[in-house]
C-alpha cells in the first residue's frame, strides 16, 4: 500500500483562522485517520523477537 496525501490544502483554513468547533473536528478527524493507519499498520507487524 503506497502513502497517499489527499490534496486538500486549498480548502483547509489555517488553524489560527479556526473556530474552536472547526479545531475540535480537525483534531477528532485526524486523531481517527491516525488511529485507522495504526490499526493497519499493527495488523501487518510482523514478530521479530526471534532476531534479538
Amino acid at each position: 500500500m503506497a502513502p497517499t496525501r489527499k490534496d486538500t490544502s486549498s480548502q483547509r483554513k489555517a488553524l489560527s483562522e479556526m473556530s474552536q468547533d472547526e479545531l475540535a473536528a480537525s483534531i477528532a478527524s485526524n486523531q481517527a485517520e491516525i488511529d485507522k493507519v495504526e490499526g493497519e499498520l499493527a495488523s501487518r507487524a510482523k514478530d521479530v523477537s526471534y532476531l534479538v
